[in-house]
């Protein structure tokens, strides 16, 4: 009984912990103030974050991040997953960024 109630107590603090809004603000406050410095390895760990915890603005960012190769490596397809899941909770922003991308280069969007 005592290992049924600390396997709960457990799964509740990492669910909490990945959908804690306030902390993915912090983690996107966090990268925008590191791309200030160009520091884009770190922003981009730091936008992960923020989008893994489910902040629309994170998953845009880090989109834009693949996009251009800054921080991680250039990958169009990964851009488009972002940009789609950001479109997805309701970012005009990435629908438009999606939509831009999939009309430059049709075959990441099939």
């Amino acid at each position: 009984m005592v290992t049924i109630c600390l396997l709960l107590v457990g799964v509740y603090f990492i669910s909490t912990k990945r959908t804690n809004p306030t902390v993915a603000k912090k983690y996107l406050k966090e990268g925008l103030n590191a791309s200030q410095n160009e520091n884009y390895t770190g922003v981009a760990h730091l936008f992960k974050k923020a989008c893994d915890m489910g902040n629309i603005e994170g998953c845009l960012r880090l989109g834009y991040l693949y996009e251009n190769g800054k921080g991680v490596t250039k990958n169009y397809t990964k851009a488009a997953q972002l940009y789609d899941k950001s479109c997805d909770m309701g970012n005009a922003e990435g629908c438009n960024n999606l939509d831009i991308l999939c009309n430059q280069k049709p075959w990441i969007c099939k």
